[in-house]
């Protein structure tokens, strides 16, 4: 199977930037609302950036199993990413953290704690340790796996002030 055959490349945004850490949204656009909007923030104009504007649910690819060659393209050419998803809860508003990064998951933590955002363990299928998984296919192999609740998605797209200080907590832990 080749990549149009299973994914429609008229809804890839990315942009190399030349950067060492780039922000993914494999589930943007009507997969996974506000991911796409989020991975763009926290990319600014500096850091490299690949969205997946799916059309519907049914365009969802796990994390492990995506292998669109443009963002493994994009992958191997940068030491660390941080991987953008929606959570289905719409009860809190709330991030799980996870990946290989531990230092980078710490610090992005710590920035989002002095935001006042709730963070909850991550299950197990949602921790993002796999070697297969997106986040951890830079250079490096140790990337971070943001997953926002969908009560948190609704209140950024209801504040867009929020979802600013949001990607900029993010970006400040980055470096």
């Amino acid at each position: 199977m080749n990549d149009g055959d299973r994914y429609d490349l008229n809804l890839i945004s990315l942009k190399d930037r030349g950067s060492s850490v780039g922000v993914f949204a494999i589930h943007g656009g009507k997969i996974d609302l506000g991911t796409g909007t989020m991975a763009r923030l926290i990319s600014g104009d500096d850091y490299s950036f690949y969205v997946y504007d799916g059309e519907s649910s049914e365009d969802k690819v796990t994390s492990t199993m995506f292998d669109e060659q443009q963002a493994l393209n994009l992958a191997d050419s940068l030491d660390t990413i941080v991987s953008i998803h929606g959570e289905k809860d719409t009860d809190d508003e709330y991030v799980m953290l996870g990946g290989l990064n531990e230092e980078l998951i710490k610090a992005i933590s710590h920035k989002l704690s002095g935001l006042g955002i709730l963070q909850k363990e991550p299950d197990e299928h949602l921790a993002g340790t796999l070697k297969e998984n997106i986040c951890n296919k830079g250079k490096s192999g140790r990337g971070v796996q943001i997953e926002m609740s969908r009560l948190l998605r609704k209140r950024f797209y209801e504040k867009p002030k929020d979802a600013q200080e949001f990607a900029d907590a993010v970006r400040s832990a980055l470096g």
